[in-house]
């Protein structure tokens, strides 16, 4: 009788064979996880570097918003106008001249409460017969302020116009060892007092995870920069705007990279906030 079996050569795979399919299929996964593993940290990369790429992007786009509209009062006022003097004594008419109808600048203070010729964080003294009052910039290297018109009123019952008072502070974050860089605004932009419980204030987070921040300010013809800024009582950048604030800083990523950005905004507010007679 014939054998109906085949040659056992053909009824499968030798084990070589076998050994050898499985180290290609180990190699194959082995490839595959480190390409799948590969995708995964670039992917997180990616991720990281957008995150604060979009905050750096949101953070420069609102100071440079700011910046750019800083108020400056002389824009209000009519060229080569007199400051109004508060120690001018009052003016001597003689019988028959008509009254002159410029207001004085006695005139002024008792229409204003006598409050005309003070000064706050934002506001100098008034300068011109009409009420308009002398802006005010001040900053050191970790906060700064002014008046902005780059208000949007949205609600139309609210009490506001496009002024606001706009003030920037680096303070301590909760993570330790960062900080944040905050905008502060008060759309009461034009209320003398400051009023800790308002409504129209807010605070916002600008920066995020800031392993430190300096703020510079330049002056025109000035070479190097100024640390600190006032236009009201500092001597020399009395009755000043600074020409451009220079941020220097660094920011951590949640890769615990470190960052460095230097940033400069020119005003586009004239320098000077009053006559060379301040």
């Amino acid at each position: 009788m014939r054998s109906k079996c085949k040659n056992s050569e053909e009824l499968g795979f030798t084990l070589l064979e076998v050994l050898i399919a499985l180290v290609i299929l180990s190699i194959i996964g082995v490839l595959t996880a480190r390409a799948i593993s590969e995708a995964l940290r670039l992917r997180e990369q990616l991720l990281v570097e957008t995150e604060v790429n979009v905050e750096l992007r949101a953070g420069y786009f609102i100071l440079e918003r700011d910046l750019s509209q800083v108020f400056n009062p002389l824009s209000m006022l009519p060229t080569g106008f007199t400051r109004l003097d508060p120690n001018a004594p009052p003016p001597v008419r003689t019988e028959g001249q008509p009254a002159d109808t410029e207001p004085t600048a006695r005139d002024v203070d008792q229409f204003l409460g006598g409050n005309a010729f003070a000064s706050t964080d934002y506001w100098g003294p008034v300068i011109h017969s009409s009420g308009v009052r002398a802006a005010r910039f001040r900053g050191n290297e970790k906060e700064f302020s002014f008046v902005a018109n780059s208000n949007i009123r949205i609600y139309k019952e609210r009490r506001e116009s496009i002024f606001v008072k706009i003030r920037y502070s680096v303070v301590p974050s909760k993570t330790p060892g960062e900080f944040e860089l905050v905008k502060s605004t008060d759309t009461a932009a034009f209320e003398m007092d400051d009023k800790k419980d308002s409504t129209s204030k807010r605070s916002v987070p600008v920066l995020t995870h800031l392993k430190s921040m300096d703020i510079q300010y330049a002056a025109t013809n000035q070479k190097d920069p100024y640390k600190t800024w006032d236009s009201e009582t500092q001597q020399n950048t009395l009755g000043q705007f600074p020409e451009s604030v220079r941020f220097v800083f660094q920011i951590v990523d949640r890769a615990e990279r470190i960052i460095d950005q230097e940033w400069l905004f020119r005003l586009e507010a004239m320098s000077d906030t009053l006559p060379g007679t301040y």
